[in-house]
């Protein structure tokens, strides 16, 4: 709860600060959906999972080309196991992480950009969730609805990521491009921002 307060203040301080930033520290979220299926032949048995994650996020906008900001992720899962037609396990569980982030203004072309966007992923250990700490770097898409309204969606197409799992002592690195995930509808990330 000292968390959720801490995020509140943080938003409020923005907002006040923006009053004299013109145009440069800006609120949103983003809202993300993930759903996988996989089928295991030897065994004829298939998992499915689903996720869903909210998080409200402040920044400062630098030069028109430079974000720097902040995002508080929170994610609920599910996990079913399926033995033909029936479940035979369900597990659900919900986490919580922070996301410092640094982004630059690759193109414009009309309202749209692309932006190149670092960021570091903080998840501390939760009662059904590792404790992770991960850097990635992806392009992300925006729109400029207006002077104040921006749409953004992550690309699903390239990226780069490396993370540490504290608690079972693993690291791995991802390095993916080609377009596959152009157009995947199980992994979708739409996110607003209103610049002030």
């Amino acid at each position: 709860m000292k968390l959720f307060y801490k995020v509140l203040v943080l938003a409020v301080s923005a907002f006040a600060l923006s009053q004299t930033a013109s145009a440069q520290v800006y609120i949103g979220g983003s809202l993300s959906m993930a759903s996988y299926r996989q089928d295991k032949v030897e065994n004829e048995k298939t998992t499915c999972s689903k996720l869903l994650s909210f998080a409200p996020e402040v920044g400062y906008l630098y030069k028109d080309n430079w974000a720097f900001g902040g995002r508080f992720s929170i994610a609920y899962a599910t996990e079913d196991n399926y033995s033909g037609y029936s479940v035979e396990s369900s597990e659900k569980t919900s986490a919580f992480s922070l996301v410092p982030y640094a982004a630059y203004k690759a193109l414009t072309f009309g309202n749209f950009s692309v932006w190149t966007e670092g960021s570091l992923r903080i998840v501390p250990s939760q009662k059904y969730t590792d404790g992770v700490i991960g850097i990635s770097i992806a392009p992300v898409l925006s729109y400029e609805l207006g002077e104040h309204f921006i749409l953004r969606t992550g690309l699903n197409f390239a990226g780069l990521s490396l993370a540490r799992n504290f608690d079972r002592g693993i690291t791995t690195f991802r390095l993916f491009a080609g377009g596959e995930g152009i157009l995947k509808v199980g992994d979708i990330t739409i996110g607003a921002v209103y610049r002030f």
